[in-house]
């Protein structure tokens, strides 16, 4: 697992990130797009898991590395039972403030490590890690999440994933046009990312990576790409205008391009007993 010095940084990263977290992601185009697609996954995958279950089954989700709450608070209105956590006090702060007013929503500092001791007699519907909150570990440190994940979760549990891919197209583009090539490389490595004053060590995974990373534990179902040719919310004030164009295209090539190669991907995977 991630050393005591490497939890620390996270902790200071993400409790700094915290402050513009919302104003530089959840409310930039880019962050809005890719958010509202994961919502459209969500509801497909929320209305076959009521299909399954009894009128009286009250479905129970974790988050984890919840951030501000924005997800929380989505499911929350929807009625669902959530328990939101993250490693950052900061972003459970904002997270707690922004579902105030939901009973069924409760926002928890906790972080990977502390899950499978913190809610050891619990087991819940569904995990959740949405835009890449798992990309902040290393892959011997995400092997061994997995094997909690799968104790935290119902025998017939499921774990979605949303998860930053190896490969960005707007990172290749933006720069190679910049004679960058280290930095359009970036995501094939481990890259220390600067949040503010912080550094933050993120490990980037295809879905070959992640099948392997189970271990046995889950099955992938489903993959969506989120965001493959949306551009970068560094890239926002200058391509803004190219928005809705992109947007039409990205419906089109859904199914042409890899889905580990976007910003974001999406995975659904079945828990096996």
């Amino acid at each position: 697992m991630e050393t005591l010095k490497q939890h620390q940084q996270m902790k200071s990263v993400f409790d700094e990130y915290a402050t513009i977290y919302d104003a530089t992601f959840t409310h930039s185009l880019n962050g809005k797009y890719q958010r509202n697609k994961f919502y459209e996954l969500l509801k497909i995958f929320l209305l076959k898991e009521a299909n399954k279950s009894s009128s009286t089954h009250q479905f129970s989700v974790l988050e984890i590395n919840c951030g501000t709450g924005e997800d929380a608070q989505w499911l929350g209105k929807k009625g669902y039972t959530v328990m939101a956590t993250d490693v950052s006090r900061g972003m459970i702060e904002k997270a707690i403030t922004k579902n105030k007013d939901l009973s069924n929503v409760t926002c928890k500092v906790c972080a990977f490590e502390e899950l499978k001791t913190d809610f050891k007699n619990q087991q819940f519907d569904l995990l959740l890690s949405n835009f890449g909150g798992i990309n902040c570990v290393s892959p011997e440190t995400f092997s061994k999440l997995i094997s909690d994940f799968h104790s935290l979760l119902k025998p017939d549990g499921k774990l979605i994933l949303v998860i930053m891919p190896p490969i960005y197209i707007w990172d290749w583009v933006y720069f190679l046009l910049k004679g960058k090539l280290n930095s359009a490389k970036r995501r094939l490595s481990k890259a220390e990312i600067t949040i503010g004053n912080n550094i933050q060590s993120t490990y980037y995974y295809s879905q070959k990576d992640l099948s392997k990373l189970c271990n046995g534990y889950f099955e992938i179902k489903k993959s969506a790409a989120l965001g493959q040719l949306i551009p970068a919310p560094y890239l926002e004030k200058k391509l803004s205008w190219l928005f809705p164009f992109l947007q039409k295209a990205e419906k089109v090539f859904a199914n042409i391009l890899p889905h580990d190669w976007s910003d974001h991907t999406y995975y659904e995977l079945h828990r096996k007993s």
